[in-house]
């Protein structure tokens, strides 16, 4: 018995119980449990911490505004809500329903429109997106591993999202400290947010998603089905 095959053992049992696929409550308690071990990382597994989530840079640019984030940090991952989960194996498809309320911390440099504002600055940005609903569907496949073992692998991802709560957006050093001018862009901010985050959000969403979606494909190639499904 490898040492990696204790480990995993070891990491597992806390926290998983083994399920028939088709038996949804069971896969949803699976899921729940795992989303703080996700949020602090298993590293030995080549899952990274999620809970702070460190991205980088992310070009949210449009036709009409650059705006670019650096040094993204995303917070609150772990405190997501699943709403419900359901395994399709025969047809190799996972649903998932989650609400999350996240924040999100980085450099942002901007230049351009965003509706009826020309804007400019850089420094530093906060978004705070509250009840976020994510429907996710994750397309798979079986592979053999290294192990000799099936796991799963996620090949595709398809998600929809919707800002359910109030969007925060802050930004520091906004029209170059004309504090008049920027007085009057954060009173546009406070009032349209969501419709200003529903505009810029896309690239920072698909950012976070990627990322996570990574960490549990690096997870499935880790913990064979035997580990997680009745087979």
């Amino acid at each position: 018995m490898t040492m990696r095959f204790l480990l995993l053992k070891c990491i597992l049992i806390p926290f998983i119980k083994k399920c028939e696929p088709s038996d949804s409550k069971c896969v949803l308690f699976n899921t729940v449990n795992t989303i703080p071990l996700f949020g602090a990382g298993i590293p030995e597994l080549d899952v990274e911490p999620l809970d702070p989530l460190y991205i980088g840079k992310v070009d949210a640019s449009t036709p009409n505004l650059k705006l670019v984030v650096d040094d993204l940090k995303v917070e609150g991952l772990k405190d997501c809500q699943v709403l419900s989960i359901e395994h399709d194996k025969a047809n190799l498809k996972i649903y998932l329903n989650i609400e999350c309320t996240v924040d999100l911390y980085g450099k942002y440099d901007m230049d351009g429109q965003l509706l009826v504002l020309k804007l400019q600055g850089n420094g530093n940005a906060h978004f705070k997106l509250r009840n976020t609903q994510f429907n996710v569907i994750c397309e798979h496949n079986e592979k053999i591993g290294k192990d000799g073992k099936l796991h799963y692998n996620i090949k595709n991802t398809k998600y929809t999202y919707d800002l359910k709560g109030k969007v925060d957006i802050e930004l520091e050093n906004l029209l170059q400290g004309n504090e008049v001018l920027a007085a009057a862009a954060r009173e546009v901010f406070t009032t349209n947010a969501n419709i200003i985050a529903d505009e810029i959000a896309p690239k920072f969403i698909k950012a976070v998603v990627d990322k996570i979606v990574k960490n549990v494909n690096n997870f499935f190639h880790a913990a064979a089905v035997e580990d997680i499904e009745i087979v």
